[in-house]
């Protein structure tokens, strides 16, 4: 799955993005949440759908250990939507369950703080690493456009704007 963007530049390395696609989301990918020790020991699976204690009941399956197994599955590469014939479906790749859209992504980023991370994609010609300040969600992408542009004129804004 593809995650092409389009962006802006702003002052002081500031980026103002915006995806070219939807975004989509299955809810199975958080079929369980980790919570960690407070002890520094092995910490809990929680599982959070009902759905799949079912699905586990049916197949005689231990509910957790599914729910983990849909959740690594789903971090995987091939998570996406799933193709039928050539087109896009709503549905998931990896479960064919009928999948969230969460709409366009349109976000701020700034170069990240690391020093060294810098320097090494400044010595190979890349972009270093990024850091997110912001992120919206907008149902198309003409106003996540709208919503990058109209915060790259904010910023430029306060940029030209003496300091009180």
């Amino acid at each position: 799955m593809s995650n092409a963007s389009w962006y802006l530049t702003g002052p002081d390395g500031l980026r103002f993005n915006w995806n070219k696609a939807p975004t989509f989301q299955c809810p199975n990918a958080g079929a369980v949440t980790y919570t960690a020790a407070e002890d520094g020991g092995e910490g809990t699976w929680t599982l959070q759908r009902t759905e799949v204690a079912a699905a586990a009941a049916a197949i005689g399956a231990d509910p957790v250990m599914l729910g983990k197994l849909l959740h690594q599955r789903h971090a995987s590469f091939a998570a996406g939507r799933l193709r039928v014939d050539g087109r896009l479906t709503d549905r998931c790749a990896i479960c064919g369950t009928t999948m969230t859209r969460k709409g366009f992504r349109a976000w701020i980023d700034e170069p990240g703080s690391d020093e060294a991370s810098q320097r090494v994609a400044s010595r190979l010609g890349l972009t270093g690493p990024r850091t997110t300040i912001r992120t919206t969600w907008h149902p198309t992408k003409a106003q996540a456009e709208a919503w990058a542009r109209h915060e790259l004129k904010r910023a430029r804004a306060r940029a030209l704007s003496p300091p009180k």
